[in-house]
């Protein structure tokens, strides 16, 4: 099954094991748009969390799969990532590590050269956010 159906899983496997579904395929082409995480379920220290600003990549380096995976790269709206961002302030969060498989691209997409420059000041202005990690940078950007 892709990774368009992440939030089926339960319900696939449950079907699958009464017999009451075909084999799910993997996409070839994932949703455009990025599901929200604000729901997701929290594991680890609850002081940090991992929030996803994008997905995909436009990369073709030969060692990776992730743009055949993944798609092509797609910026998570601005205002979904801060709000989600607040939501986990809100529930204990002070430290966000800010993940994607190309962190330094996000804007770019949306025709936004400054758009990390300009979340990370967004988010800086989440009151008892104390840390922001930035994760998986590529260079070229």
């Amino acid at each position: 099954m892709g990774l368009d159906h992440r939030d089926r899983i339960a319900q696939i496997v449950t079907e699958a094991l009464h017999g009451k579904t075909e084999p799910v395929q993997v996409s070839h082409h994932p949703h455009a748009l990025i599901s929200d995480d604000s729901t997701r379920l929290l594991i680890g220290p609850p002081h940090r969390a991992y929030l996803r600003i994008s997905e995909g990549c436009n990369h073709r380096c030969t060692f990776c799969t992730i743009p055949s995976i993944r798609g092509i790269f797609r910026s998570k709206p601005r205002e979904q990532i801060l709000d989600e961002a607040r939501t986990l302030v809100h529930s204990g969060v002070v430290e966000l590590n800010l993940v994607a498989q190309d962190t330094s691209f996000y804007g770019h997409d949306l025709k936004d050269q400054d758009g990390l420059v300009t979340l990370l000041k967004q988010l800086e202005t989440i009151d008892e956010l104390t840390w922001i990690r930035l994760m998986y940078l590529y260079p070229m950007d």
